[in-house]
């Protein structure tokens, strides 16, 4: 979309985390539930949904791997992963092509 704003920073979506030191593009979309890991160098401008991009190593996200990761990150804050929101992720992931 274009915004015609001469700065704009980058849009990262829910559920999603980047390592300390990733570097960005400014612009950058990150979809929702993506583990971003880029050492040294820029990940692309686009990361769709349930991505896993390591250095370079674009793959799917194993949904039960995110889920657990995600029942850990809202057990810290004193929360809980709702039915509903499980029953949502998932649907969105298995709309998910790669």
């Amino acid at each position: 979309m274009k915004t015609n704003s001469n700065k704009i920073g980058c849009f990262i979506g829910d559920y999603s985390k980047t390592a300390i030191g990733t570097y960005l593009n400014t612009g950058t979309v990150i979809n929702i539930a993506c583990n971003i890991v880029s050492a040294n160098n820029y990940p692309p401008k686009y990361i769709p949904p349930f991505t896993w991009f390591i250095n370079g190593k674009t793959e799917k996200y194993i949904f039960e791997r995110f889920l657990k990761i995600l029942e850990v990150i809202k057990q810290k804050r004193g929360l809980s992963v709702s039915i509903t929101e499980k029953e949502l992720l998932r649907k969105l992931y298995d709309k998910i092509v790669y």
